[in-house]
């Protein structure tokens, strides 16, 4: 191989990853949120998971580290505070994000 190319190998590897990621379906993600939450009830629309307490630091932190687990890098700067208030508003942004 020449300095300078691309190991295939590698570029292989990379849209394994992206094709992974892409599949990761929402139930999956959604499952996390509930689990990180403690109760399903995380899931209903309409519930404001920081203004129930249901997200809190601890639950910010097991959330990205679960994320990380599925193989999502997305970091907590990534999201502003109003992204983690909703099961769905997480869930877009970890789309976003992918």
């Amino acid at each position: 191989m020449r300095p300078g190319t691309p190991d295939p190998g590698i570029s292989a590897l990379s849209a394994k990853k992206e094709a992974y990621l892409m599949q990761l379906s929402d139930d999956v993600i959604l499952n996390l949120i509930a689990s990180v939450c403690g109760t399903p009830r995380a899931l209903e629309d309409g519930v404001d998971l920081i203004e129930s307490g249901l997200m809190d630091s601890l639950a910010r932190i097991t959330l990205f580290e679960g994320l990380e687990d599925l193989g999502v890098e997305l970091s907590p700067t990534q999201l502003s505070p109003d992204a983690l208030r909703s099961a769905r508003s997480i869930l877009a942004a970890v789309r976003e994000a992918l």
